[in-house]
């Protein structure tokens, strides 16, 4: 999320408005949980490398939606792997494994 850049103004209302928003939305700004970015893709029991673009290594990761590729209900379990593989830059992937099949799954990595 972006920080909230007030506009330099000689109106005393529209300062107090920006400078309230400011005050509001800064907090909102530091939250590494809104630094993120929503990534698709299918993830099978042998695991997945998944890149997820942040430019740096992620914090965190939460399943959003889990769907088999028919469109119905998975009923299994997506979860993070520590290993897979050559050991690949969490700065780049992110690495996950579904419990059975090959779902459909997006995720909001941060």
């Amino acid at each position: 999320m972006k920080r909230f850049e007030p506009i330099p103004s000689n109106i005393d209302a529209l300062n107090r408005v920006q400078d309230s928003l400011q005050d509001s939305l800064s907090p909102l700004a530091d939250l590494e949980i809104l630094n993120g970015r929503l990534i698709s893709g299918p993830i099978g029991t042998s695991g997945a490398l998944i890149a997820h673009r942040l430019g740096r290594p992620y914090k965190g990761v939460l399943v959003v939606k889990t769907s088999l590729p028919d469109g119905t209900d998975y009923t299994g379990r997506v979860r993070e792997i520590t290993t897979l593989g050559s050991n690949p830059d969490d700065s780049v992937y992110i690495k996950m494994a579904s419990t059975a099949g090959t779902p459909d799954v997006s995720l909001w990595v941060f």
